[in-house]
């Protein structure tokens, strides 16, 4: 998060202690699926829309919220190519 003015030291560091608990409690969730450096990957790029935020306190959680949402989604995907390949591997049509 940006340093801006008006943000507390303190504000800061609860925020970053929310992101840190946030990333061990998505690591948990998807690594066996999708990876550690997957999961890194998305949440950097979701941490990044919230680099200007001026308010923290709900950040870690949206964080979170998007991630999960976005790597959920890389899940669903990772699925659906699986069966297409099982499917072409045994002849069926998809």
């Amino acid at each position: 998060m940006t340093k801006h003015r008006g943000v507390s030291v303190h504000d800061r560091d609860q925020c970053a202690a929310g992101l840190e608990h946030a990333g061990r409690l998505l690591h948990e969730e998807f690594d066996d699926q999708l990876g550690a450096g997957h999961v890194d990957a998305v949440i950097t790029q979701v941490k990044g829309r919230f680099t200007d935020a001026t308010v923290l306190t709900f950040v870690p959680l949206l964080v979170r919220r998007y991630t999960r949402e976005e790597l959920l989604t890389h899940l669903e995907i990772n699925e659906r190519q699986a069966h297409m390949a099982e499917a072409a591997l045994v002849g069926e049509s998809v």
